[in-house]
């Protein structure tokens, strides 16, 4: 009788041991996941930046080249009003 407690209770333990792990192995994955998928976004992010900050630039030399506002919108797609803000910074 006391032989099979010990071996039900050594059974239940590995089954809690692995259960166990088997978390902790989730939770690393997923923290896995977030870490990389936070990194992504960061990426994305700076492209955008980086396009938005190309655009700007893009409008003043069109600005400076005297085009119209309108044209310097279709030709960067930035609206008029972020045009007429980078105008008021020349």
């Amino acid at each position: 009788d006391d032989d099979l407690i010990r071996m039900e209770l050594i059974s239940k333990y590995k089954r809690e041991e692995d259960w166990k792990n088997q978390l902790a192995t989730i939770k690393s994955e997923e923290r896995k996941e977030g870490r990389e998928e936070g990194r992504e976004e960061g990426r994305e992010e700076g492209r955008e930046e980086g396009e938005r900050k190309g655009k700007i630039e893009i409008a003043r030399n069109f600005l400076k080249l005297e085009l119209t506002l309108e044209q310097i919108s279709q030709g960067t797609g930035l609206s008029i009003e972020e045009i007429k803000k980078i105008k008021e910074q020349i």
